[in-house]
C-alpha cells in the first residue's frame, strides 16, 4: 500500500436520514462515539431530500461522513440498493437513523460473521429505548405465514434472548451483510414499499445457502413505533409477500416456546405398559392461542405474554434442577 493511502474500510455502514434531524443526529453522534477515528468502518448517509437542516449538518461533519443525496424522496429499498452500490467495505451494515448504539456493537457482529463464512446476514438485540424493554431478539412466523418480533416487550436481559442462534428472518433495523451478497442477490426488492422488503431479502439469502443469525451480545437502542392501523400500502406490501413467498412459508414461532423435558435424575426401570410422552400443558395451550390470532389479536397477544412467561420460568426451573 502506498505510504499515503487510505485503507479500505472493512464496513460500509449505510443510514438513510429521512426520520428528521434529531433523530440523525443522536445516531451518528452514537456511531462516531463508539469508535471514533477507527479505520474500521466508513460511514454512507443517504439524505432523503430532507428539509429540516439535515442536510447542513451533514455537510458540517466534514470527510469522516460520506454523503449521497435523494433529489425527492424514495423509499427504504432504493435507498439502500444506491447506498451498496457506492459502499467500499466488504460488509455492509445498514442501521436505521432512529437508533444510538452502544460500545463493541460492532464489533461483536463482525467477529461472528468473519468467523463463519455460512452466515450471510446478521442482525442484533434491540432495546425499547423508553421503556428499555426488547424490541427484537429475532422474527418469526406464525401458523398463519406472519412475520412476528419473537420476546418482543420482555426484560432487556430475558434469558432466551441472550442466546445466539440462527434465524428465518431478521429485522433490518441494523443488519450485518455480506456486500458481494447484497449486490449478487440485487439488494432489496423495490416493489416492496416500506414493508416486507427485508423479510424477502432474508429469505432470498437462506435460499441462496447462507445463515441468517442473531448475536445477542450486540446490542442497540431503538426509538418507540408509532401505533397506526395499517395503510394501504401495508396490506398491498403482505398480499405481494404472499404472492411471492405464501405457499413456501415454514411457521416456527412453535419451536421457540417449547418447554424441554426435565432431565431425569434417577434412571427408572421401563416397563411394558409405559405411557406414552405428552406435550406439556402449555404446548397445548399455545397451539390455541395461535388460532385466535386472526379474529382476536389481542385477546391473543395477551395470552401470548402470559405463556411466555411461565415458559420462561419452567425453562429457568429446569437449568437449575440440571
Amino acid at each position: 500500500m502506498p505510504p499515503n493511502a487510505v485503507p479500505e474500510p472493512k464496513v460500509s455502514i449505510l443510514i438513510i436520514a429521512t426520520r428528521g434531524l434529531e433523530k440523525t443526529r443522536a445516531c451518528l453522534e452514537s456511531v462516531l462515539a463508539t469508535a471514533p477515528g477507527s479505520p474500521l468502518f466508513e460511514i454512507l448517509v443517504v439524505d432523503d431530500a430532507s428539509t429540516d437542516g439535515t442536510t447542513g449538518y451533514l455537510q458540517s461533519l466534514g470527510a469522516g461522513v460520506r454523503v449521497l443525496h435523494n433529489k425527492s424522496k424514495a423509499s427504504f429499498s432504493h435507498s439502500n440498493n444506491m447506498a451498496a452500490k457506492e459502499a467500499r467495505g466488504e460488509f455492509l451494515c445498514l442501521l436505521s437513523d432512529d437508533t444510538t448504539v452502544t460500545a463493541g456493537w460492532l464489533e461483536k457482529l463482525l467477529v461472528v460473521v468473519e468467523g463463519d463464512p455460512t452466515i450471510g446476514l446478521a442482525g442484533n438485540r434491540h432495546i425499547d429505548l423508553k421503556t428499555g424493554l426488547i424490541r427484537h431478539a429475532g422474527m418469526v412466523f406464525n401458523t398463519h405465514g406472519k412475520p412476528l418480533l419473537l420476546y418482543k416487550k420482555q426484560p432487556a436481559d430475558f434469558w432466551p434472548a441472550l442466546v445466539n442462534q440462527e434465524f428465518q428472518i431478521l429485522k433490518a433495523t441494523c443488519w450485518l451483510v455480506r456486500k458481494r451478497l447484497y449486490l449478487e442477490l440485487g439488494g432489496f426488492d423495490t416493489d416492496f414499499d416500506g414493508g416486507y422488503e427485508d423479510i424477502d431479502f432474508c429469505l432470498r439469502v437462506r435460499q441462496s445457502g447462507y445463515k441468517c443469525f442473531y448475536i445477542a451480545e450486540s446490542v442497540i437502542y431503538c426509538q418507540p413505533d408509532p401505533v397506526s392501523d395499517p395503510s394501504d400500502q401495508e396490506i398491498r406490501n403482505w398480499e405481494l409477500f404472499q404472492c411471492k413467498w405464501g405457499a413456501s412459508i415454514s411457521p416456527d414461532l412453535e419451536s421457540f416456546y417449547l418447554t424441554p423435558e426435565p432431565k431425569p435424575e434417577v434412571k427408572v426401570q421401563k416397563t411394558t405398559h409405559e405411557a406414552p410422552a405428552k406435550r406439556s400443558h402449555i404446548e397445548e395451550r399455545y397451539t390455541h392461542v395461535e388460532a385466535l390470532h386472526a379474529k382476536h389479536p389481542l385477546i391473543a397477544s395477551v395470552l401470548r405474554t402470559i405463556i411466555r412467561s411461565s415458559i420462561s420460568t419452567a425453562k429457568l426451573l429446569n437449568r437449575r434442577a440440571t
